[in-house]
């Protein structure tokens, strides 16, 4: 029952190992072929970038998971959003990380974070930042005239048109010019609407899904409570037939 009412009220999922083992569950299940490094902590998924055959990502459950998200390390691959040591800062890997609850499909969230890291152009979905286009983004050269109070422009790319060497490295030398150049396409703004449609969608049937929780486990609660009561009535009927026995054996010896 004070389980039940803590579920019920918000309980914090710090120490919930039924929660944690659902979310590493989801894992599993979007990574059939993932590596255990320690079990119920860290947990190595394969990428396939054909650039860098070996490139896995390295998923780090903390003790208090789900209360906070997992963290994320890119191995033998490098990414502008990975540091020195290829950790990832997650809140910057899209809004369900950045607006974490534990209730969020993890699984899921990582197939899509690591389905991004594969494609040949690197990029993140995020809706915090707001688009801006591609001509507000000044050239980076290593060149002299670099040094130079020169402003240079790119010029917006036309639907045929592809990114030049300068404009692809100037937007991987920033990723926040890069993530906002990539929230920009009309493609992704579709994309990121249709992903909300499901997130929301989601986000309902979890809810729903908590609120049956509560209801099992209240009926189990109950059961468990019904049994014992059950075992209590068996235990007294027991008795009460073995002192009847008693009487009646004593009444035969005194009738002989």
């Amino acid at each position: 029952q004070n389980r039940a009412l803590m579920l019920s009220t918000g309980w914090s999922s710090q120490g919930n190992p039924l929660l944690r083992q659902h979310h590493i569950t989801s894992i599993r299940q979007y990574f059939p072929s993932l590596k255990v490094e320690t079990e119920g902590s860290a947990y190595l998924l394969p990428l396939q970038v054909e650039a860098y055959p070996t490139a896995t990502l390295r998923v780090i459950l903390p003790h208090n998971f789900p209360s906070v998200p997992p963290n994320l390390q890119l191995l033998n691959m490098p990414h502008p959003l990975a540091d020195g040591n290829g950790y990832i800062n997650v809140s910057r890997v899209g809004r369900e990380f950045n607006q974490w609850t534990p209730h969020h499909n993890v699984g899921r969230l990582l197939f899509e974070f690591s389905s991004l890291l594969q494609r040949p152009v690197l990029g993140l979905v995020s809706t915090a930042t707001p688009a801006r286009p591609l001509s507000s983004i000044p050239v980076s050269s290593n060149n002299a005239s670099s040094n130079s109070n020169r402003s240079e422009q790119i010029p917006p790319p036309s639907v045929d048109e592809h990114l030049s060497v300068e404009q692809v490295t100037c937007l991987l030398e920033d990723p926040q010019k890069f993530q906002e150049y990539f929230d920009s396409l009309e493609s992704v703004r579709k994309m990121n609407s249709k992903k909300r449609e499901i997130i929301e969608k989601q986000e309902r049937a979890t809810a729903e899904n908590a609120a049956i929780q509560n209801d099992i486990e209240k009926i189990q609660t109950e059961i468990h409570s019904i049994i014992q009561d059950y075992e209590k009535t068996c235990s007294l009927y027991d008795q009460q037939a073995l002192r009847q026995q008693q009487i009646t054996q004593v009444r035969r010896e005194n009738r002989k």
